[in-house]
C-alpha cells in the first residue's frame, strides 16, 4: 500500500513540475494546437459555395447521345472536368478532395432518335448547349439518318457527391436535372431522363473531421513520447534522480509514476485539443465520447511506453532529443498522421500498417467518423496490446538512474 502511495505522490510531483516548465508545456500542449490551426484552416471549409466545380465524367454508355452529352458537359464553364481512369479512381480523388462530384452516364443511357437543339439555363447561370440533329442514325434505328416516330430515350444520370459537402452534389444534380428536364420537355412531355444522387462516404462529415483523427493521435504522441522522453533525462542531468536512487523508491515505481503523470497531462492536452477543434473548426463527432476517451487513455499508455524507453536510457537531453526524433518522425509519417497511407507506395503502406501509431490513428478515425464500438476496434486494440507489452519490456530493461 505504501508503494502505491509513493507512486501516486511521485506522479503528482511530476505533474506540478511539468506545469512549471513553460518550454515543456509549449512543445507538449501548444505545439499540437499549432498543427490543428494550420490544418484546420486548410480543411475546415468546403467547396459548396464555389462557382466552379471539379467533376469527373464517367461515360459507361456507347450511344451517340451519351457521347455528345459528355462532351457538352466539358464545355460548360461551371464545370472543370478532371480526367480519371475509372469510377474507383474518381472516388479515390473525391476522398482526397480533388473532386467535388462525379457524373456517371450508365450503360444504355440515351438511345435517342429525336432531333434536339436546345440551350438550358440554370439558376447558377450554367448552360449546356447541344445539337443532336441526325446524330442517332446508328443507334439501332435503321441507319437512315431520319428521325422515326416517337421512340423515347431512357436513362438516369448518376451524380455522386461527398457528404462532407452535400450541397455541392445537390447543386451539380440540379444542373443536370435542369438540363434533362429541358430535353424531356421536347420529348412529348414524357420524363424518361432523370438524375440520381449517390453518396461515396458514410456520414455527414467535413474534410476536417477526417484529418482530425491524425492530428488527435499526434497530440497523444506529442505528450507521451516527446514530453516524457525529455523529462527524466533533464532530471538525470541535474542529479535529481541520483538522490531518489538512494531511497527505497524502486525503478518500477519510477516508471509507473512517470507514466501516470503523463497520462493525466495527455488527457488534459487531448481535451483542450478537442475543444479547440469543436469551437474553431466545428469538429463533428459521430461516435461515442466515452469510447474515444477510453481508447485515448489506452493509446496514450502504449505511447508512454515508448517515451519511457527514451527517458529510461538517455543520460541527458542531448541524448534524448535525437532518439525521440528517430522514433517520433517515422511513426508520424508512416502511420498517416499528415500524409494518408493510401497515397504512399504499396510496400510503404504495408510497413505503415504495423507501426504502433497506425492503430491509434485508425482507431480514432473509426470512432469519430464511423461510430465504432470496442468490438469493432478489436484489431486496433490487439495491435496496441502487443506494442504495449514490447514497449514496457524494453523500458524496464534499459532503465538507469543516471
Amino acid at each position: 500500500m505504501s508503494s502505491v502511495r509513493s507512486v501516486l505522490i511521485y506522479a503528482l510531483t511530476q505533474i506540478k513540475r511539468s506545469f512549471r516548465d513553460r518550454s515543456a508545456l509549449f512543445f507538449t500542449v501548444l505545439f499540437p494546437l499549432i498543427f490543428l490551426v494550420i490544418f484546420g484552416f486548410i480543411y475546415g471549409g468546403n467547396n459548396a459555395g464555389s462557382s466552379n466545380f471539379n467533376i469527373a465524367v464517367i461515360n459507361q454508355s456507347k450511344t451517340a447521345f451519351s457521347k455528345e452529352f459528355a462532351k457538352d458537359i466539358g464545355k460548360n464553364k461551371t464545370f472543370k472536368v478532371v480526367a480519371v481512369s475509372s469510377l474507383t479512381d474518381a472516388k479515390s480523388k473525391m476522398n482526397q478532395n480533388s473532386l467535388d462530384s462525379i457524373i456517371v452516364l450508365p450503360a444504355g443511357f440515351g438511345k435517342l432518335t429525336y432531333a434536339i437543339s436546345l440551350s438550358t439555363e440554370t439558376s447558377r447561370g450554367a448552360s449546356i448547349a447541344m445539337d443532336y440533329s441526325g446524330a442517332y442514325a446508328g443507334d439501332g434505328y435503321g441507319g437512315s439518318g431520319k428521325v422515326p416516330s416517337p421512340t423515347i430515350p431512357s436513362g438516369q444520370v448518376q451524380v455522386y457527391y461527398s457528404k462532407a459537402s452535400p450541397t455541392t452534389g445537390q447543386t451539380v444534380a440540379a444542373i443536370m436535372s435542369g438540363t434533362l428536364s429541358a430535353i424531356n420537355a421536347k420529348l412529348i412531355g414524357v420524363p424518361p431522363l432523370s438524375v440520381q444522387q449517390k453518396s461515396v462516404d458514410v456520414a455527414d462529415l467535413s474534410p476536417f473531421s477526417f484529418i482530425f483523427s491524425g492530428l488527435f493521435a499526434f497530440s497523444l504522441m506529442s505528450m507521451t513520447i516527446m514530453g516524457l522522453g525529455q523529462q527524466l533525462p533533464s532530471e538525470k542531468k541535474t542529479g535529481a534522480l541520483r538522490r531518489v536512487e538512494v531511497t527505497p523508491f524502486q525503478p518500477w515505481q519510477m516508471i509507473v509514476g512517470s507514466v501516470l503523470a503523463y497520462l493525466v497531462l495527455t488527457m488534459v492536452s487531448a481535451a483542450i485539443f478537442t475543444i479547440a477543434g469543436i469551437l474553431l473548426f466545428h469538429f463533428q463527432m459521430h461516435g461515442s465520447w466515452l469510447v474515444l476517451a477510453i481508447f485515448s487513455v489506452l493509446s496514450a499508455f502504449v505511447m508512454a511506453g515508448f517515451g519511457m524507453i527514451v527517458a529510461g536510457w538517455a543520460r541527458n537531453q542531448q541524448q534524448a532529443m535525437p532518439i525521440t526524433m528517430a522514433i517520433a518522425y517515422p511513426l508520424m509519417f508512416l502511420s498517416g498522421v499528415f500524409i494518408p497511407r493510401f497515397m504512399m507506395p504499396t510496400w510503404l503502406q504495408k510497413v505503415g500498417e504495423w507501426t504502433p501509431m497506425s492503430p491509434v490513428v485508425d482507431g480514432v478515425r473509426f470512432i469519430t467518423t464511423q461510430n465504432y464500438s470496442f468490438i469493432k476496434l478489436a484489431p486496433q486494440l490487439g495491435m496496441l496490446a502487443v506494442w504495449g507489452v514490447i514497449a514496457y519490456i524494453i523500458a524496464f530493461l534499459v532503465f538507469r538512474w543516471e
